[in-house]
């Protein structure tokens, strides 16, 4: 019996993503590209990173085929090398040249992190909301950390240059047609009540973890008392309130150890961690960046997670740590209180944190119940939930795109339905 050809097979497809680093936008990345190789799509990735597509595979668990695809860099602002150097101007010159490469002839348009001005409708993977100042002023408590970032004259001159730069501020976003994707219910209602864009169809991030149940793994012993956090070490992660937190815990007679797992974004601040760490290095470790073997080695003996970022759009590694067996304590506002939907785990300051542990920690004999019914509801994040979804959205978008051409061609096409959430034409 043969086969119906899947709708994308033969589509040329362009995927962007600025800059390809070691977080959760690179996940998306990555599966994005696997769906779409699934579904025999031609497949045109631009980046301006040089990709190492073996290495990106091992981290994420995919099997991209870097030979069934094309891979384009783009270029960098004059004298920039690093990613985390004027990333707004860097951003905005990186957009101009999508909406160039974006004339060609692709039949589909796809930015895999955040909203890209293709010139034509295309499909906006949004991570975050960092992209929008606004946005970020308003949601962000760590806004005015940095003094870079804070409001004043010299900043927002910078702002205006990028925003000049990209050249796209007569299309506001709400106009351009787009089909938006959320990463979560969270993200879903910001986007909606700040930005106007409203349904928003929502599709989880691919989270990759290895369930303990019916393996192995199952049978290894837990360290009760340890705490495991996952994710880059950089500011907005408050590395140094969850030590804080873990001190307070400790003091009230609960000897927990803390394993710190992730990639240092920002050399002053892992400087300051490095610090804190060498002052509790009886409790403290850091195990530095794991690829996925060695993440699933750390997470199966593991007993707690513990998340400190509030207003997170999503949070792949409070699913990820949930996933693996592991107990995560998270912040009350943002996607990880989505991921993790039970108040006596959700914390709404460091105080309530402290007392919250303390109280589980109390209750030894509810662990197995909390830590049973959290893996199981993490099935709805796994890869290919992900790539199911998106694929049923880009088939959709493409039917939509492909009924509104021709209506604008003149011809009298058979109804198309109802235009899916998110598509405006």
């Amino acid at each position: 019996m043969q086969h119906p050809t899947p709708p994308l097979s033969g589509k040329s497809v362009l995927v962007c993503h600025p800059w390809m680093g070691s977080g959760g936008s690179e996940a998306t990345t990555m599966w994005t590209i696997q769906a779409l190789q699934n579904q025999g799509a031609k497949v045109i990735f631009f980046t301006t990173t040089q990709m190492d597509w073996a290495r990106y595979n091992r981290v994420y668990g995919t099997s991209v085929n870097p030979a069934m695809l094309i891979s384009l860099t783009a270029s960098r602002l004059p004298g920039i090398r690093n990613s985390a150097h004027l990333v707004h101007l860097q951003n905005a010159w990186y957009q101009r040249q999508c909406r160039r490469i974006a004339r060609r002839r692709f039949d589909l348009l796809v930015s895999a992190y955040n909203q890209i001005d293709f010139g034509r409708p295309g499909i906006q993977l949004i991570g975050d909301y960092t992209g929008y100042e606004a946005l970020r002023r308003e949601l962000d408590p760590d806004a005015d950390r940095n003094p870079r970032h804070r409001d004043h004259w010299l900043r927002r001159l910078y702002l205006a240059i990028g925003d000049q730069l990209r050249g796209d501020s007569a299309r506001p976003p709400q106009s351009r047609g787009d089909l938006i994707l959320a990463n979560s219910s969270w993200t879903r209602g910001i986007l909606e009540q700040f930005l106007g864009m409203n349904n928003c169809p929502v599709v989880f991030p691919p989270v990759l973890y290895q369930s303990p149940k019916g393996t192995e793994k199952e049978r290894l012993p837990r360290q009760l008392n340890e705490f495991v956090c996952l994710g880059r070490i950089c500011p907005e992660k408050r590395i140094e309130s969850m030590i804080r937190i873990l001190s307070r815990v400790r003091e009230a007679g609960f000897p927990v150890t803390f394993a710190i797992a992730g990639a240092c974004d920002d050399p002053k601040y892992g400087q300051e961690i490095d610090a804190l760490v060498a002052e509790n290095r009886d409790w403290i470790r850091l195990t530095g960046f794991l690829d996925a073997t060695a993440r699933d080695q750390l997470l199966a003996t593991a007993y707690f997670g513990l998340h400190a970022r509030p207003t997170e759009a999503f949070g792949i590694a409070v699913a990820e740590l949930a996933g693996s067996g592991c107990i995560p304590f998270v912040p009350d506002v943002g996607g990880p209180a989505e991921i993790v939907d039970l108040p006596e785990l959700q914390f709404r300051d460091e105080d309530d944190a402290v007392t919250k542990i303390i109280r589980v920690l109390s209750e030894p004999d509810h662990h197995e119940e909390l830590r049973a019914g959290l893996c199981d509801s993490m099935a709805r994040f796994r890869p290919e939930e992900f790539m199911r979804a998106f694929i049923a959205e880009a088939e959709c978008f493409l039917k939509s795109s492909r009924d509104r051409s021709t209506f604008r061609q003149g011809s009298n096409p058979r109804p198309a339905g109802p235009v899916p959430a998110g598509v405006r034409g």
